[in-house]
């Protein structure tokens, strides 16, 4: 059935009067259609009392029942449309065509005194903020969340949508209480001095500790040892230690990190060996020496190894005669070629000598 603008008009001015066991069963239509003015498909699901073998006429009661929903056509915010009727002049049918013809109708709808066409908010409601802080303190507090409600600045939302400017709800929470060590078992007692074994604290903390138990003897336990070694922190480290009796002590660290310094750099290599030049002591006298210096700036100094030849004695003897008057020389190194060959070094040894004339 297809409705002109005229006869929407005429819809509006027109009010059925049916009684309540004729009015159709309220029921949910799936819509999937296309709007014959965008040419757009539109889709939803639309609650009412129907005309029978109708999906484009929805019948809304004169009885003040909020319970027509239509959802294929929407606002602009997106929202589906709630309908009622309660002026007593009996039912109104509403044209679900196309997007312009249910425009035009809400439009009129609307100025009608009690008829009712507002905007359902879905989700009128905002997060839950905490009113105030929540508790830190130990043990179990209460403390409150709160949401509001708004229809987002929307003028036709429907008047019921929230009927609580906002809400409230408590909520607990359990702070534990952080546990210190205070107490430890087994007590030392239970154990001998020179026995380790292992403690439980109140919190369930473990620790090794010394029995305070004499073996032999009376007395007490002594403290003859401590730990952890003070070396096990950094210096200026504040901890505590335990003795082999089970007592406890404030102790500081002492352990410092060294950094080892670097190594300088290696020198560089010079050379250690002595140039000769080609010496070799064996062509020298034993006497005649030279002074070498290596790369490293070291001195050393070398001598020829070879001796001197023995001298060569030359024996002169002459009888002077009396008419001769003689001269003694007495002995020397010197050439005389006369006396031998010369071996080598120019010199010979020339004994004292007599000389006659």
């Amino acid at each position: 059935m297809k409705y002109s603008k005229g006869l929407i008009f005429m819809l509006l001015a027109t009010t059925f009067s049916v009684a309540t066991a004729q009015m159709p069963e309220r029921v949910e239509k799936t819509i999937n259609m296309v709007d014959r003015i965008t040419g757009s498909v539109i889709s939803g699901v639309d609650i009412g009392r129907f005309q029978a073998g109708e999906d484009n006429v929805v019948i809304v009661p004169d009885a003040a029942m909020k319970d027509t929903v239509v959802c294929r056509f929407r606002s602009a915010a997106g929202n589906c449309y709630r309908l009622s009727v309660n002026d007593g002049q009996g039912s109104v049918p509403v044209p679900l065509i196309d997007s312009g013809a249910f425009s035009n109708f809400l439009a009129a709808f609307r100025a009608r005194p009690n008829w009712e066409a507002c905007e359902i908010i879905d989700s009128p409601w905002g997060e839950w903020e905490v009113v105030g802080e929540i508790p830190t303190a130990e043990g179990t507090h209460t403390y409150t969340e709160r949401r509001l409600c708004s229809t987002g600045g929307i003028a036709e939302a429907c008047p019921d949508t929230c009927l609580e400017a906002s809400q409230d709800r408590t909520l607990t929470i359990t702070n534990e209480v952080e546990c210190v060590d205070t107490s430890w078992v087994p007590v030392p007692s239970s154990h001998f001095e020179d026995e380790q074994y292992w403690q439980t604290s109140n919190c369930g903390n473990t620790r090794l500790s010394w029995g305070s138990w004499p073996r032999e003897g009376g007395g007490g336990c002594t403290d003859t040892s401590w730990s952890p070694d003070t070396d096990w922190y950094a210096a200026g480290t504040s901890f505590i230690q335990s003795s082999n009796c089970g007592n406890s002590r404030a102790a500081t660290g002492t352990y410092v990190s060294v950094i080892p310094e670097p190594e300088p750099p290696a020198l560089p290599q010079c050379d250690a060996n002595f140039d000769l030049g080609g010496m070799n002591p064996a062509d020298y006298y034993v006497d005649q020496c030279a002074t070498f210096y290596n790369g490293c700036g070291d001195s050393t100094t070398m001598c020829g190894s070879m001796s001197y030849p023995e001298p060569e004695i030359i024996e002169t003897e002459q009888t002077p005669t009396p008419e001769q008057t003689c001269v003694t020389i007495p002995g020397m190194w010197g050439t005389v070629e006369n006396y031998y060959d010369d071996p080598g070094n120019g010199l010979v040894w020339i004994p004292e000598q007599t000389i006659c004339y």
